[in-house]
């Protein structure tokens, strides 16, 4: 009687324990798992595996957990061999079900959702060397084989699956999954932030003067950054209280915009850190700032139609934005060694800073500066040159 009851007992745990590493290696965040990699944290080598071969994590842990329900579906007849078929039928029915349900499915689900990143950095490991055993046995799906839908679009015929405009609308989206955040962050020089243990009525001087909801708290310098406050915390709290900091939400620059945005939708954060590849502070992004981006390039200007004049395109930039964009708007290339920014570029081909109010013409586009200060690029204006004239005709008619 023991000895089955045992394997019962063991065959329950496998599959719960097979089916919540299932659940947390598919419900782990992508950015986390990403952020152990980078900055060599605990747990980094479950994470890899996750990572670099999540068909071959869910394969395993999928077929561990079938072979324990199997094996626990299998003892419990063992069990009841002396009981009758109607006992036995009973049984089956009204407890072997709902235990194998609750093993293999309800309670990994919860324990797998509500601890996803422990299991995955203590387990995730360890299932992957199974998974090495099991290889021959355990179908999995390359993941760097998967079709996506990027390449569904460049080799279909994309007429006989939506219309033009439907067509744009999807482009727009898949090339604001794939941007880094670091193209779209604030930069640090331009982050307003606060040092812990202010209180709340400097706080509320500091938001007056900046028109910002929410601030990164630093101790000691902007590359410790402890948490975010709120300037609608400060109409609760008395002058002479702390203002309250609440955790941030901290990224490598080269986390994908959709997997950043589905991060903040998660943990309900409106403001994410992103960090340079030595684990400082390089800027800061805010949910606003994402849905900025995917709506430019959701809804980008029309093209003209046949025989109509297209006017010169203007695009206005940040100084912070990089070089690259140059390429993407206006199809011109630079180069300039060293030079990552569109602000660093003028400045690398002036050899100073420019001023507001400035033009400057180089290799065909026009750039006005539209905001500088004694120490940087704020924002410019950037148009294929030369401007076009007005004709003399319409010039006379309006005078």
């Amino acid at each position: 009687m023991m000895l089955p009851l045992l394997l019962l007992v063991s065959a329950l745990a496998l599959a719960m324990t097979s089916a919540a590493i299932g659940v947390a290696a598919a419900a782990v965040s992508q950015v986390e798992l990403t952020r152990w990699v980078s900055y060599k944290l605990r747990g980094s080598g479950g994470a890899a595996g996750v990572l670099e071969n999540p068909g071959r994590v869910l394969a395993t842990a999928n077929a561990l957990t079938t072979i324990g329900t199997l094996c626990a579906a299998a003892v419990i007849p063992a069990l009841l061999a002396r009981t009758t078929p109607t006992v036995l039928g009973i049984f089956t029915v009204a407890l072997g079900v709902p235990l194998l349900v609750s093993a293999a499915y309800l309670v990994p689900r919860v324990v797998g959702r509500r601890w996803a990143e422990p299991i995955v950095a203590h387990a995730a490991p360890r299932l992957e060397m199974l998974g090495k055993l099991f290889a021959p046995f355990v179908p999995w799906r390359d993941p760097s084989r998967r079709t996506t839908l990027a390449a569904v679009l460049t080799s279909a015929d994309t007429e006989a699956l939506a219309s033009a405009d439907e067509m744009a609308v999807v482009s727009g989206v898949l090339a604001f999954a794939d941007r880094p955040v670091r193209e779209l962050m604030t930069p640090r020089t331009s982050i307003v932030a606060i040092p812990e243990g202010l209180l709340a009525a400097e706080a509320a001087h500091v938001a007056l003067q900046s028109g910002y909801s929410r601030y990164p708290v630093y101790r000691g310098s902007l590359d410790e950054v402890v948490g975010v406050a709120h300037a609608f915390d400060l109409l609760r709290l008395s002058p002479d209280a702390l203002i309250p900091a609440h955790p941030a939400l901290v990224v490598p620059g080269t986390t994908r915009a959709a997997d950043l945005m589905l991060e903040m939708q998660r943990g309900r954060s409106h403001l994410a850190v992103v960090l340079d590849e030595f684990g400082g502070t390089a800027g800061l992004v805010t949910f606003e700032d994402l849905l900025r981006d995917l709506v430019s390039e959701i809804f980008e200007p029309a093209e003209p139609g046949p025989g109509a004049e297209a006017p010169p395109r203007i695009v206005e930039l940040e100084g912070s934005a990089p070089a690259s964009r140059l390429e993407e708007t206006l199809g011109v290339t630079f180069k300039a060694p060293g030079v990552q920014t569109v602000g660093g570029l003028l400045v690398h081909t002036l050899g100073r800073i420019p001023r507001p109010g400035e033009r400057f013409a180089l290799h065909g586009l026009e750039f006005d500066i539209l905001a500088a200060t004694a120490t940087r690029v704020e924002r410019i204006a950037v148009r294929p040159g030369p401007v076009r004239t007005v004709p003399l005709e319409r010039a006379e008619e309006q005078t």
